[in-house]
């Protein structure tokens, strides 16, 4: 039996003030910069990994080079494109677009210019088609953002994208999902959800 380990980011500061990022490409802040530390160590202590795959967004590659191992950059991991939400405060989207964000709560629909949570599951699905983490031998790491941790849990546990709702990520939250090979077919389980544990040592 081999595990997926998903870490979230550590925080910006747009995660601080509560802005959209998207695919918009801001760093960790110093909070951030310290919980990329602490994962790290707790991640050399408790894994060997046999591949490292981290998101291309600065906020992800910076978490992932506090790992302490090779990785790879994997657009198809970035968060879901937010569009013209990109770099809005929370409060501000729902007073510029409140059609559109009663769309986004109720039905899952697209901000302006970017993707819909349904598109983001899609994404996600290829890359675990095409990337190959399920054949490999041994533990796999994904560093990626909330919304993509989401998804991706969708996706191997075959759940409905309304559970995407109640999956909290926190920055460095760690994820893990075992997975084995039976009768031929890829099975899958939940170990452990969001665990911040490093964050209190």
């Amino acid at each position: 039996m081999s595990r997926i380990v998903m870490i979230r980011h550590g925080e910006t500061q747009w995660n601080a003030d509560r802005r959209s990022q998207g695919w918009m490409d801001p760093p960790l802040n110093e909070k951030g910069m310290r919980q990329a530390e602490l994962v790290g160590a707790h991640v050399r202590k408790h894994y060997e990994f046999a591949r490292v795959i981290s998101s291309d967004l600065a906020r992800c590659t910076m978490t992932a080079d506090a790992l302490g191992r090779e990785y790879s950059k994997e657009p198809l991991l970035r968060e879901i494109n937010t569009g013209k939400f990109g770099g809005l405060k929370i409060v501000e989207i729902r007073e510029r677009f409140p059609d559109v964000v009663d769309a986004w709560d109720r039905d899952y629909g697209r901000a302006p210019e970017g993707e819909s949570w349904l598109d983001l599951v899609a994404r996600v699905g290829r890359f675990v088609a095409e990337s190959g983490i399920l054949e490999i031998d041994g533990d796999v790491c994904l560093v990626a953002h909330g919304g993509t941790i989401r998804a991706l849990l969708s996706v191997f546990l075959s759940l409905h994208i309304d559970a995407m709702r109640h999956f909290a990520q926190s920055n460095t939250g760690i994820t893990v999902v075992s997975r084995e090979t039976i009768d031929g077919a890829p099975s899958f389980g939940l170990d452990l959800m969001n665990s911040t544990e490093h964050l209190r040592g």
